[in-house]
């Protein structure tokens, strides 16, 4: 059996660029949130950002659909797509993704609004002899990046899988930010059981 475990960590960027260097590009990390969920296996794979002033504002997900008697990874990849406050839509970024699944379509945040706080569906350990999938799913909620207090939207990805519960919602990026970056740490193929995120 193969095991894949994806944890997620997002970094949220301010509102205007003065800061640190990262992969070529001046952004102002102000918070780095990680899942309230996850396992403790895999590598950490590098850090992705969205082009210099922007931010996620899409989301989309690669699931494995149940494979019946066979080892089931759930999901096995994040995509965050980007865009500037003036909705240029600046591509996509993803870390680390399994093997696994395929690619779901995306959905996005309403116009103006970006994603600030995310939750993971995660399966609970199974057991020795149990069919473990870890992450399953994830929700994001959007607003506009200068308020928090009215017009929140929720954002589902389309397609996660069934096993495991909702967790804790993430800590919020401040205002004056939203998710530019995202980071995943993916355990490697093993002779153990396939499992996605972490």
């Amino acid at each position: 059996m193969l095991r894949i475990y994806i944890f997620i960590l997002v970094l949220c960027c301010a509102g205007h660029i003065y800061g640190y260097l990262l992969q070529d590009m001046q952004r102002n990390i102000v918070k780095i949130i990680t899942s309230t969920s996850h396992g403790n296996f895999g590598d950490w794979h590098d850090r992705q950002f969205c082009v210099k002033s922007a931010y996620a504002f899409g989301l989309q997900i690669k699931v494995e659909q149940p494979v019946g008697r066979g080892d089931d990874t759930a999901l096995n990849g994040v995509k965050l797509h980007c865009a500037s406050r003036d909705e240029t839509i600046h591509g996509s970024i993803s870390s680390g993704v399994g093997q696994f699944g395929s690619w779901n379509s995306p959905t996005f945040c309403p116009s103006g609004q970006f994603m600030y706080k995310f939750r993971l569906k995660v399966e609970s350990p199974q057991g020795t002899f149990g069919d473990d999938t870890t992450a399953n799913d994830i929700v994001f909620e959007c607003s506009r990046i200068d308020s928090r207090g009215c017009n929140l939207t929720t954002v589902f990805a389309e397609g996660g899988a069934q096993w495991g519960d909702w967790g804790d919602w993430s800590d919020a990026c401040p205002v004056n930010s939203a998710f530019c970056g995202i980071q995943t740490r993916v355990e490697a193929p093993t002779s153990g059981s396939d499992d996605g995120f972490k």
